[in-house]
């Protein structure tokens, strides 16, 4: 069974866990279940109140959702971020401010477009200066 089908399971058909195959069990990953269920914000509370308990066994984590969940079909759309970073930038920014490439993405989202600029054109300018001194 893939991860849709276990969504279909834990809100439409609802089976006894021990319906399922030792394989089956074993490809219930309680990781995405969690976060696709918590993709529809009328369940991020549900979501919540199991994942404060992160050593429940795969059986209990099924249980909990089928006895939670309503019974019916249910869509759960996949929200992706929408930021693309890209690598040139983080790389200089990073560097220049001597930060991991994590912090960076963080340190991109609060600077202003004319802070970045200068940030992103400082090794330009100082490539340029070389060329000029070549010549």
């Amino acid at each position: 069974m893939n991860l849709f089908n276990w969504l279909e399971e834990i809100t439409f058909s609802k089976r006894p866990w021990d319906s399922f195959t030792d394989e089956d069990k074993e490809a219930f990953n309680v990781y995405m279940i969690h976060r696709f269920v918590s993709m529809d914000s009328t369940y991020i509370e549900v979501v919540n109140m199991i994942q404060r308990y992160p050593n429940a066994s795969r059986r209990h984590v099924y249980n909990f959702y089928c006895d939670v969940l309503p019974k019916k079909k249910a869509f759960f759309r996949y929200i992706k971020s929408k930021n693309k970073w890209d690598n040139e930038m983080l790389n200089k920014v990073a560097d220049y401010y001597k930060i991991s490439i994590r912090e960076a993405k963080e340190c991109i989202s609060v600077l202003t477009d004319e802070n970045l600029n200068k940030i992103l054109n400082l090794g330009q300018s100082s490539t340029n200066k070389k060329r000029r001194n070549k010549k």
